[in-house]
C-alpha cells in the first residue's frame, strides 16, 4: 500500500498535528521496509533540522526499542546526535529505556555519549548510572576512549560514579571505577560518592570505594567526612568500616565540621548508641574536653539512653562540662523539657546553680519556658536557688510571670518564704 501512494506521488514529508510524518511512524513501529521505501522518496529531509516534531524519528525508534529501525537510520542520516525539545539525544533515550540492543547500534555507529540533556546537564552516562543499566553503561564505556569522560559532570557537579552510588548500583559502580572514574570527585556540594555511601547505609558500595582508595576524611562543604555521615545516620557497621581506614596519625584535629561537631556529637544527637559506643571505643575520638559536649547534644534531643551511655564511659566529669556561652547539660534538659535526662543529670552530680554567661540557672531557663515537671524536680529534688538573678537581675519568678506561666510560678511562691524575694524589682525596677 505504501509503494502504492508513494508512486501516486503522495508527499511522504507531511507533518501532523505533532510535527511527525510518515517515517516518524515506521521508525516507531518498527517497519524496516516501509523506512526504506520511505528514505528512499525523502532524499536528505531526514537531516533537515527545521522540523516542528518534538523528536526525530530516530528518537522514537529509540524510545520504543526498535533496532532494526535504528539500524536503517543511522546508516541515512548524517547527524546521531540530533537532540529532542529536552536536549536528549537518540542514544541517551534508548538508555534511559533500557534498550541494550539499541545502545549497542548507536555506540558502534559513533553517537556521542557526551551530549548533555537541557534539565539536569545529564549525559547518557548519568542515565546509565542512575537507572543502573549496567550493559548500557558497558556498551558506552568500551565506545570511550578517554577515561576523563567518566567524570563528566551534570548540573549538580555529579559524575555518573556519584548517581550509580546514590540509587545503590554496585555494578555500575564498579564498572565505571573500573574503567577510570575518579572516586574522590566532590559535587557542589562537596559530597564525595563515599560519604553518598556512607549516608545511604550502602556496606558493599562503602567497601567498594575504600577498595580503590577513597579518602575517607574528605569533607563535604559544611566540613562534614564520611564518618560524620555514617555516625548521623547510624550506621554502625559502617562506622565500624571507616574507622578501620582512618589513617593512623591522631585524627582529633580533622574530625570537626564547621559548626565544631564531631561525629560523637552527631551520634548523640540522634542518639544511635550502637555508633556511640563504637566511637567512644576509638580512643582518639573521646573529646572529652570539647566545649558543647556530646552529652549536651543527647539531652538536648531526649535521648537519655545516649546520655546514660556517655557519662558510663566517660565518666561523671562530663555532666558539668560547659559550652561557649557557660551552659551545662542540665541547662540544655532543663531548656528541652527533658525530664528523664534530668534526673539522671541530677544523680551524677550536676550542678543545679550553675550559671551560664547571661545568669541564667537551669531553673531560670524552665521557669522561663514553662517546663512544669523540670521545675518542680529542681525544686522539690534539687533544692535550686531562688535567690539567684540573671545578668538583668531576673529571678526565676521574674521569669515565670513575664511569660505567664502560671504554674511555674506558682511552684516557685510554694517554696519562697522571704516576702522580699516576692517584691524583688529587676534591673528595668520591675
Amino acid at each position: 500500500c505504501l509503494e502504492y501512494l508513494l508512486d501516486t506521488g503522495v508527499d511522504p514529508t507531511i507533518q501532523d498535528v505533532h510535527g511527525y510524518s510518515a517515517i516518524h511512524y515506521a521508525a516507531a513501529h518498527g517497519s524496516r521496509q516501509n523506512l526504506e521505501l520511505l528514505i528512499d522518496s525523502t532524499f536528505d529531509s531526514l537531516n533537515d533540522g527545521e522540523n516542528a516534531a518534538s523528536a526525530s524519528p530516530l528518537h522514537l525508534a529509540a524510545y520504543n526499542g526498535q533496532p532494526e529501525a535504528v539500524s536503517v537510520l543511522v546508516g541515512t542520516l548524517v547527524n546521531l546526535d540530533v537532540r529532542d525539545q529536552a536536549g536528549r539525544t537518540p542514544l541517551y533515550v534508548a538508555v534511559q529505556q533500557g534498550h541494550t540492543d539499541c545502545v549497542d547500534i548507536l555506540t558502534r555507529h559513533g553517537a556521542s555519549a557526551l551530549v548533555k540533556e537541557r534539565l539536569t546537564k545529564g549525559t547518557s552516562l548519568h542515565i546509565a548510572a542512575a537507572n543502573g543499566c549496567a550493559d548500557c553503561l558497558h556498551l558506552i564505556a568500551d565506545s570511550v576512549a578517554d577515561a576523563e569522560v567518566f567524570d563528566t559532570m551534570d548540573a549538580q557537579g555529579q559524575t555518573p560514579l556519584m548517581l550509580a552510588v546514590t540509587s545503590g548500583h554496585l555494578d555500575c559502580a564498579r564498572l565505571l571505577l573500573e574503567r577510570g572514574a575518579q572516586v574522590d570527585t566532590a559535587d557542589k556540594r562537596g559530597c564525595t560518592a563515599l560519604h553518598r555511601a556512607a549516608a545511604l547505609g550502602c556496606a558493599d558500595m562503602v567497601t567498594t570505594l575504600l577498595d580503590h582508595r577513597a579518602m575517607v576524611l574528605c569533607r563535604d562543604t559544611e566540613g562534614r567526612t564520611p564518618l560524620h555521615l555514617a555516625a548521623a545516620c547510624g550506621h554502625a557497621g559502617i562506622l565500624g568500616t571507616l574507622l578501620q581506614a582512618v589513617p593512623s596519625v591522631d585524627p582529633r584535629d580533622q574530625l570537626r565540621d564547621d559548626h565544631g561537631f564531631t561525629p560523637l556529637h552527631w551520634a548523640s544527637y540522634k542518639g544511635h548508641e550502637d555508633c556511640l559506643e563504637l566511637l567512644l571505643e576509638h580512643k582518639s575520638l573521646n573529646l572529652e574536653r570539647d566545649t558543647f559536649s556530646p552529652l549536651h547534644c543527647a539531652v538536648i534531643n531526649g535521648h537519655d539512653g545516649a546520655a546514660e551511655l556517655l557519662i558510663d564511659i566517660l565518666g561523671a566529669k562530663i555532666v558539668n562540662t560547659n559550652d561557649a556561652k557557660g551552659r551545662t547539660p542540665l541547662h540544655a534538659a532543663a531548656f528541652s523539657n527533658n525530664v528523664l535526662c534530668v534526673h539522671l543529670l541530677l544523680e551524677h552530680h550536676a550542678q543545679v546553680n550553675a550559671t551560664d554567661r547571661s545568669g541564667h540557672t537551669p531553673l531560670m531557663m524552665a521557669a522561663e519556658h514553662g517546663h512544669t515537671k523540670i521545675v518542680e524536680v529542681l525544686l522539690h529534688r534539687a533544692s535550686a536557688d531562688l535567690t539567684l538573678h540573671d545578668a538583668n537581675k531576673n529571678t526565676a519568678l521574674h521569669l515565670a510571670c513575664s511569660k505567664g506561666h502560671e504554674m511555674s510560678a506558682l511552684l516557685i511562691l510554694g517554696e519562697i518564704c522571704d516576702p522580699g524575694l516576692i517584691n524583688a524589682t529587676n534591673g528595668a525596677l520591675q
